[in-house]
């Protein structure tokens, strides 16, 4: 741990002159590139001089990314700010425990994992605190989303830090205003309830001339429910608790609404894309913020974006952040270097270039959060700001890892003809068994 002291004198240091070259008037850095095309100041002749002493070192980068994503996501980047490091891929399910344990038979040992469940880690044995190292190089988290360390400790029996966040998914509501304009409706606003947009969707979902108009779609099911913050199960005993928190059964009798409405429903209802990209009769579509990506150069395709509606008792409430992290091995032989590796990756610095490329921020600065997507000009005019309008929804103290095993399938809910109660009763008794199944392995 000397070594880590020495670096954190180092970058206090560093911050010192940084300070010292905004009082003397040293330009900004260049907007969209992290420390790119810009003239050498003095801070760069003090990075000169550390990197000088560094000697090389290559660190390896287990992910399923493909090696272009990879280089431009990170060999790019973190080369660039550190030339003595050189960043390799190793190419790797790092969601099948089965395929890490064959890329450690050949030999290789990982520095840094993209992304680890937390059971996965646990078994391999590859969870390292980093709360205590960051600690000591004066790393600071401050802006980072809170929720977002806050998960990652919450899914760990002692409540460590196991990773840093990288990269995250935003759940908007997206709308055609062709349709809107057709029907004379006002456009959602960023302060709709769930109550607000069914009955918007009632007056949507109509046939004129022949077609068939949806007024509510989902493509990704389950957005409402992440708006909560609750266990399916007991994370210790993994009790199935589906019947006793009511949020479930608010979660499907949301669903029964929508699917209730004449003309609204049928078989492809949860798979959407066609529908609001395609034939375009979708109004509204529950949907993965990157739409404003797969779509924006859609032709002839006039939408925009619009907060995720609320539950009426939580107003200002959207859904729990689900993200992508960066973890690193214990069993590394650069830890220190490793940890400066994600740590840098997190930092507003290069966090405005991957929000500018359309890549989930995980910081809360705003300067940062309004330049999501700027770099795509088919979302130029585009109701950005939406997007990050209410807070994430906060996370448990403890998240139950059993809740993998509940399978609250809401395209089954909606074909099976049972109402909210009945469904849940028989999800409990078939996560029951599961549950059951897997403390089974390790008896």
């Amino acid at each position: 741990m000397k070594t880590m002291r020495r670096l954190g004198m180092v970058i206090m240091l560093l911050m010192a002159v940084v300070l010292l070259g905004a009082c003397t008037g040293t330009e900004p850095v260049n907007e969209g590139q992290p420390d790119r095309k810009q003239e050498p100041t003095q801070t760069d002749g003090a990075r000169a001089a550390e990197q000088e002493q560094q000697e090389p070192v290559t660190l390896k980068v287990a992910t399923l990314w493909p090696e272009d994503m990879f280089n431009e996501r990170i060999k790019k980047i973190v080369e660039e700010k550190y030339p003595y490091m050189t960043m390799e891929l190793l190419h790797v399910n790092n969601f099948d425990r089965s395929k890490l344990e064959e890329l450690f038979s050949l030999g290789e040992t990982p520095d840094i994992f993209f992304t680890l469940s937390q059971d996965v880690m646990e078994y391999l044995e590859l969870d390292f605190d980093l709360t205590e190292p960051l600690a000591e190089n004066g790393y600071d988290l401050s802006h980072i989303q809170p929720t977002l360390l806050d998960t990652i400790r919450a899914r760990d029996k002692q409540g460590r830090l196991l990773g840093l966040p990288y990269e995250t998914s935003y759940y908007v509501l997206m709308y055609n205003k062709d349709i809107f304009d057709q029907f004379g409706e006002p456009y959602p606003s960023d302060d709709l309830t769930w109550d607000d947009a069914v009955r918007l969707a009632q007056r949507l979902t109509k046939t004129e001339n022949g077609v068939q108009y949806r007024g509510l779609d989902f493509r990704d099911r389950d957005v409402p429910l992440w708006q909560f913050s609750v266990n399916a199960t007991d994370p210790d005993t993994g009790e199935v608790l589906i019947l006793e928190r009511p949020e479930y059964r608010r979660f499907l009798e949301l669903y029964k609404k929508i699917i209730d409405i004449p003309g609204n429903y049928d078989e492809t209802f949860f798979n959407a894309n066609d529908r609001f990209t395609g034939d375009r009769t979708t109004a509204m579509l529950i949907t993965n913020a990157q739409g404003l990506n797969w779509w924006g150069n859609a032709e002839g395709l006039n939408f925009d974006v619009a907060s995720l509606p609320t539950w009426p008792d939580q107003p200002g409430i959207t859904h729990r952040l689900d993200f992508h992290s960066f973890h690193v091995n214990p069993n590394s032989k650069h830890i220190e270097e490793a940890l400066r590796v994600i740590y840098y990756l997190t930092t507003p610095e290069v966090q405005e270039w991957t929000a500018r490329n359309g890549i989930g921020p995980i910081t809360q600065d705003t300067s940062v959060q309004e330049k999501f997507f700027y770099d795509n000009e088919s979302t130029h005019g585009k109701n950005i700001t939406a997007i990050f309008k209410h807070k994430p929804a906060p996370v448990p103290e403890r998240i139950s890892l059993w809740d993998r095993f509940v399978e609250l399938d809401v395209g089954k809910f909606a074909e099976s003809g049972m109402d909210a109660s009945e469904f849940l009763r028989v999800v409990k008794e078939e996560a029951e068994i599961r549950i059951k199944e897997e403390r089974s392995k390790s008896e």
